[in-house]
């Protein structure tokens, strides 16, 4: 049996964490041994999750604080319990660190994965990508910018974030019950999915949203998710005087049912690798308008149009105003096909990181 330690931050409700899970829940466990070494906060499902499978969860201290005790101890771990393969998560060369401790620790598999197409340092991050690309003898990406993004010149596999194709089946009667629990009923829903950070917008999309409204009343916008910007998003939107418009829905651990219910889906990011919620949007037939700051590989089905971030909200407005809503069940056949294809199939993707670890 392979062991393998997965390293990342954190493990909360996000895109990443979600992937890695989904991995996780799908590996043939009698052949793959994966556990987890962390720094940062994990959702108690997570958690449960780990403890129930037979795996086991280290949580280290923060690298930044002290970075020559994070390689100590994390190369102990991976050392002690003889780790073969280490696969670590992020958006920058910065996680040289894990890739040091995997080769003081004996790892003969040092994977970096890269999430992303930018970072909060990245002039640092390109001066370390020489040595950080000959330390790690993996290079895998979600897609072809964040690979350019993190290992240059270099070649890498693009393994892309998968979904479970069978929890994205659109029918009419479930969209109608999922409206029904949310309070809407004949509007327009628009909604968005993802933290409340810088990268995600959250601003522009309450602009846009505030524009629509000023034109049609019957509208109404759904925010999932948490986040360091939450409160700011919240104030604006009061200073609008709109909340009776916008739902806070917070975090949620059925983001496919939710998504059932959306009649458009705005995606406004100042910067994104290959964000798994698109992936998963275009899987249920909802029409997209998307920040031009967003990969172009995210779209794989027609349902998708790129939009300059620059361009004035009205101009936003006009493409909601002008989109097509109806179909929806057609439009999710046709596009879960087309994801199937380009391989989005979480067992596809599964059977290729089995290859990976085991050294094919």
């Amino acid at each position: 049996m392979k062991k393998v330690l997965t390293v990342v931050k954190g493990l909360g409700i996000n895109g990443i964490s979600n992937i890695i899970f989904l991995c996780y829940k799908n590996l043939d466990k009698s052949k793959i041994q994966m556990d987890f070494a962390i720094t940062l906060d994990i959702e108690d499902k997570y958690r449960k999750e780990i403890e129930n499978n037979g795996s086991i969860l280290y949580e280290i201290p923060v690298r930044d604080k002290n970075p020559i005790k994070y390689i100590k101890d994390l190369s102990g771990i991976i050392k002690n319990n003889k780790y073969e393969v280490i696969h670590v998560h992020g958006n920058s060369s910065m996680i040289i660190l894990e890739i040091i401790a995997g080769i003081l620790g004996g790892a003969k598999i040092r994977i970096a994965h890269s999430h992303n197409t930018t970072c909060s340092n990245d002039k640092l991050s390109i001066f370390l990508r020489p040595i950080f690309n000959i330390l790690c003898n993996v290079r895998i990406s979600c897609g072809e910018a964040a690979g350019k993004w993190m290992f240059g010149k270099k070649d890498f596999i693009t393994i892309q974030n998968g979904i479970d194709m069978s929890q994205y089946n659109f029918l009419e009667e479930e969209r109608t019950r999922v409206r029904l629990d949310l309070g809407i009923d004949n509007e327009l829903l628009i909604g968005h999915v993802g933290g409340f950070n810088y990268q995600k917008n959250h601003e522009k999309l309450i602009g846009i949203f505030k524009k629509l409204l000023d034109r049609d009343k019957n509208v109404k916008l759904l925010l999932v998710g948490d986040g360091e910007n939450k409160k700011h998003i919240e104030k604006l939107v009061k200073d609008l005087n709109i909340e009776k418009n916008v739902i806070f829905y917070g975090i949620s651990n059925n983001v496919s049912e939710l998504m059932k219910a959306i009649d458009v889906f705005i995606l406004p990011s100042r910067f994104e690798g290959l964000p798994c919620v698109l992936i998963e949007a275009q899987a249920l037939g909802i029409p997209c308008l998307v920040s031009s700051n967003v990969s172009k590989e995210a779209k794989i089905a027609d349902n998708i149009e790129y939009i300059d971030l620059n361009l004035e909200d009205e101009f936003w407005v006009d493409k909601i105003c002008n989109i097509d809503i109806s179909n929806r069940y057609r439009k999710s056949i046709i596009a879960k096909k087309r994801l199937e294809d380009r391989g989005y199939n979480i067992k596809s993707i599964v059977k290729r990181l089995e290859q990976i670890y085991s050294g094919i």
